[in-house]
């Protein structure tokens, strides 16, 4: 049997009493709070893939694309390498070098003279925004084939009622 102690504002303890042992087991929860901070999503499968289709990639490459998912702003925009040669302390050759095996993979996109990460790979805005950028900066891109957020809860509710024995 679970008993709630509440010790501080936003904290919660709970006790369990095993019944096969008497053991007494407790849990301290925090809520959470909001994230805070910088954010971007990562597509996992996609950079799976960049990382394994890759195999030039060096630590200089796998470097320069670790900090650009860290300064992506909204859209994807990123910083042209010249900036980026100093920030890192690496030589501007290396930075240059590394943009060209991103941009050849794909991770990169030049769009007249300013560069993005690919949205595939990871993205900072919302759904919309995603939507709204496939139709503008990104035209030349197809679109990935996803569900409309609507079709995920969709899909969680029906988990639900099955592991309920209703579907």
């Amino acid at each position: 049997m679970a008993r709630p102690r509440f010790t501080r504002p936003g904290i919660q303890e709970i006790s369990i009493v095993r019944k096969d042992t008497g053991e007494t087991l407790d849990f301290v929860f925090k809520p959470p709070q909001g994230m805070g901070g910088k954010w971007v999503r990562v597509f996992q499968d996609y950079a799976r893939k960049l990382i394994l289709n890759n195999p030039q990639f060096r630590g200089e490459t796998h470097k320069v694309l670790a900090y650009l998912v860290t300064l992506a702003d909204w859209r994807n925009a990123v910083p042209p390498p010249v900036q980026l040669a100093s920030t890192l302390h690496m030589q501007r050759t290396s930075v240059y070098r590394a943009y060209a095996q991103l941009i050849e993979a794909g991770a990169i996109l030049k769009v007249a003279s300013s560069y993005y990460l690919n949205p595939e790979l990871c993205w900072k805005g919302n759904e919309q925004q995603l939507l709204e950028a496939y139709q503008t900066v990104f035209s030349f891109l197809r679109m990935p084939e996803s569900k409309p957020a609507g079709a995920i809860a969709e899909q969680r509710v029906k988990y639900d009622d099955r592991r309920a024995g209703n579907g």
